[in-house]
């Protein structure tokens, strides 16, 4: 059954009692389908605009916009051309997110209801701190490969095919591995061990090469 439609004006307001309300020129259509639906009181008591997509070329806002509220962006990109919202900076050519802040915080409310874990941080001595203070207990994990280019540091253990830390300290460089863990060492000392990985490899090399040597000479008598 049909709903019977009213314009009406009461009290300073223009009341329009109908489900739908259409704006429609035929000279801007780009095709012909039946409706042009501007604003649509919707099966959940609320207000969408452009219901259906019935205009093809979207809803366009100029000028300064509020959000009072929550945004989300369901089946599309957020996409903006050098624009600021509140420390946020969106860059369209190069397409990039600028944060005018020093923490990035990503919250997950089925996980976790009060705290407050910064994933990202620009830190003390310019550096990119991520998960600051270990708010994620779980750990960071990154799945796929991973390149360091220069200096890869961890200062506290490093696990490799097992559930046991390999060691307390690991640093590695573009030609030393340095190893702290309990495994090594004398009592009352700190255990380390340093490795020139350049340096032993040359020396096993000459070590190589002697044997080989040796094993013709003993070929040869």
């Amino acid at each position: 059954m049909a709903q019977d439609s009213d314009v009406k004006l009461l009290l300073g307001q223009v009341k329009v009692e109908a489900l739908d309300l259409c704006l429609d020129s035929q000279d801007r259509r780009k095709n012909n389908t039946q409706h042009r639906r501007a604003l649509v009181h919707d099966f959940d008591d609320g207000l969408t605009l452009n219901w259906n997509r019935d205009y093809p070329g979207g809803v366009t806002i100029k000028g300064n916009t509020n959000v009072d509220g929550n945004l989300s962006v369901r089946n599309g990109l957020f996409r903006a051309q050098i624009q600021k919202l509140d420390g946020w900076e969106f860059l369209g050519n190069p397409p990039a997110i600028h944060l005018v802040a020093e923490d990035l915080v990503l919250h997950n409310r089925e996980l976790q209801d009060s705290k407050r874990n910064v994933a990202l941080s620009h830190t003390d001595n310019d550096t990119l701190t991520i998960n600051r203070n270990k708010g994620y207990v779980g750990g960071v994990k990154i799945e796929g490969r991973i390149e360091a280019t220069e200096t890869l540091e961890i200062k506290e253990s490093i696990h490799i095919g097992s559930t046991k830390p390999y060691g307390n300290h690991l640093r590695i460089t573009n030609d030393t591995i340095e190893v702290t863990t309990k495994q090594l060492g004398f009592p009352g000392h700190q255990p380390s061990l340093t490795l020139d990985l350049v340096a032993e490899i040359r020396e096993l090399r000459k070590e190589i090469n002697a044997l080989k040597q040796k094993v013709a000479n003993l070929e040869q008598s």
